[in-house]
């Protein structure tokens, strides 16, 4: 995943696939965005759920940026699909620590 821009990743399909089931259309409904009707199908929505879920987490205090949270999402749909058998051959302590320096290193 790159960004062209630090604010605004590049749509990822299992990014949002996740951010979707995190953020339901009730949450984006007054955010005051207006999409043109021209707008791509999927794209806005998108954007309008992930700063949502940004807002939701940075109002708890909770360090994050765009990219630390495209990460996560991406990560979090990895998960998901690799299932248990996986899972449980991965230490939770470890995937999370590596995964915070690169957060960390990445910005």
């Amino acid at each position: 995943m790159h960004f062209h821009n630090r604010v605004a990743p590049i749509y990822d399909a299992n990014a949002a696939e996740v951010v979707w089931s995190l953020v339901p259309e009730r949450s984006i409904q007054g955010d005051g965005i207006t999409v043109p009707k021209v707008a791509d199908l999927y794209f806005p929505g998108y954007v309008r759920r992930l700063l949502s879920l940004y807002d939701s987490i940075a109002t708890n205090n909770v360090p994050v940026s765009v990219r630390s949270l495209d990460y996560y999402l991406v990560w979090e749909h990895d998960r998901l699909v690799s299932g248990p058998l996986t899972e449980n051959n991965i230490s939770d302590a470890t995937t999370l620590k590596l995964s915070n320096e690169e957060l960390k290193a990445n910005g």
